[in-house]
């Protein structure tokens, strides 16, 4: 029952859900001038699961952390790759990444320069100054706008500067965690208690990349689910079905209560793994689910740059028109997913992403040439 990359797809379409009903429901005043209808709950109601659903940021950083952690392992099973090679390996990822956020990101400009030039204005030219315009500009696509405070063209993009800092960060935390062990976990939680960082929309998650690094090491996800379907008279399947549930419905209240708000970075990490478990043994392999979620998996890095021009920049009357809660979330993620479809097409037809491969290529063999 190994946790594959398959598995890995489907978790992120998991995520992926996660996030459109926490960007959706959030606030009552993304939704309450439409007067939607939320039946059979009620608004705050779905505003507590919005609200609970922010562990979406955790399981991409839980899923980014596990897979680094598996590459690393790959090349030296004590984590310890020599310069050449971190560097190989971080810049390679980086690169990928970003790859894929530069084609939306020139696309978005280019849109928004004939359709709506007032808001590049606005958001990256507003002293006045072109200099410094071009410079936020710049920094926004370069991921590092949250990360340095500097204007972001949408709020949702401040992600990226979290998902450069895992990459840049993993090689140093998995050298700690080589010689602490899972010591790193609680000396994790004592740093962000004792330094408190200035930008901790990023440092958050820190928790949670430590959470993500162990469960690779050890292969939790895989042992957990041969755990659940082992048959022992004393022990069956469904007392541990009821044992999980029990736990999965724990985690949301207690994440959710004035408790769990003093230490939302700890709450959030246990949580995030906790629901990638719940997932993983009762979700992510059931016939048909299983597809959907690799589908959306495979196109949400995609749909998460640019749902949120669909939910509220460009088309936000759309989006909410459809009265239903329900329906307002799932015309987002169909909506958003026939537009990455269609950018990905264009990147297969424009032979974007195959330049880009080469020049990855191209700038990890200079560094490898230069060991």
């Amino acid at each position: 029952m190994e946790f594959t990359k398959k598995d890995t797809q489907a978790i992120k379409g998991v995520a992926i859900l996660m996030m459109f009903f926490h960007h959706c429901f959030l606030k009552m005043d993304r939704f309450d001038e439409y007067g939607i209808i939320s039946t059979p709950f009620t608004s705050q109601q779905l505003i507590y699961f919005a609200q609970f659903c922010k562990i979406c940021v955790g399981i991409f950083v839980f899923i980014s952390a596990y897979g680094i952690t598996l590459s690393f392992r790959n090349k030296n099973q004590i984590y310890m790759s020599d310069k050449q090679e971190t560097m190989v390996l971080v810049c390679r990822r980086y690169l990928k990444m970003m790859s894929g956020y530069w084609f939306i990101f020139i696309l978005v400009m280019a849109f928004a320069a004939v359709y709506d030039p007032g808001r590049i204005q606005e958001r990256y030219f507003k002293s006045g100054n072109m200099g410094l315009g071009i410079g936020y500009m710049f920094m926004d696509m370069l991921g590092l706008s949250k990360l340095f405070k500097t204007p972001r063209f949408i709020p949702t993009w401040w992600y990226m500067s979290l998902a450069t800092i895992i990459v840049v960060l993993m090689p140093v935390l998995l050298r700690m965690y080589n010689r602490l062990g899972i010591l790193l976990l609680p000396l994790c939680i004592i740093a962000m208690r004792l330094v408190k960082l200035r930008n901790s929309a990023i440092t958050d998650w820190f928790f949670c990349l430590t959470v993500g690094i162990i469960f690779a090491d050890f292969a939790l996800l895989s042992k957990i689910r041969e755990w659940a379907y082992q048959k022992k008279k004393w022990f069956s399947p469904i007392l541990k079905f009821i044992l999980m549930t029990g736990l999965l419905v724990f985690c949301v209240v207690i994440r959710q209560s004035a408790f769990g708000g003093r230490i939302m970075e700890v709450c959030d990490g246990i949580c995030t793994a906790v629901v990638i478990c719940y997932c993983n043994v009762y979700l992510i392999h059931i016939r048909g689910i299983r597809q959907i979620l690799c589908l959306l998996g495979k196109y949400s890095m995609t749909m998460f740059l640019t749902h949120t021009f669909i939910r509220k920049v460009w088309m936000g009357d759309f989006t909410y028109h459809w009265k239903y809660a329900g329906l307002i979330w799932l015309s987002l993620v169909v909506t958003s997913l026939l537009l990455a479809v269609i950018l990905d097409w264009l990147k297969e037809v424009t032979r974007y992403q195959k330049a880009c491969d080469r020049n990855i290529e191209k700038i990890t063999s200079c560094i490898m040439k230069n060991k």
